[in-house]
């Protein structure tokens, strides 16, 4: 599902037109990335978290030509399903088999 199916969704079942979907996915993902740019967790309840991990800096080896290099410390953006969205996937997994 892309950003616009998104829209597309939540348009339809809110009845909402597209412009004011694409507005609330927009509104949504800028408070999330502004959350995790502050450094803060994001939690909603009975999908997961969203959150900002350092990962330090790390010396590496470039497999083409075996030459090492150092790679800079970073922060990444990471997920965490819940219990019930884990318990809900695995659910649906099993019907599929």
């Amino acid at each position: 599902m892309t950003k616009a199916d998104l829209a597309r969704a939540i348009a339809k079942t809110h009845d909402l037109n597209h412009r004011e979907a694409v507005r609330v996915v927009d509104a949504v993902l800028e408070t999330i990335s502004g959350a995790l740019t502050r450094g803060e967790k994001v939690e909603l309840r009975g999908f997961g978290a969203f959150i900002a991990k350092s990962k330090p800096g790390r010396r590496a080896r470039n497999p083409k030509t075996g030459a090492h290099v150092n790679v800079p410390a970073k922060v990444i953006a990471t997920f965490k399903t819940s219990k019930s969205f884990k318990k809900m996937l695995d659910m649906t997994a099993e019907g599929k088999r």
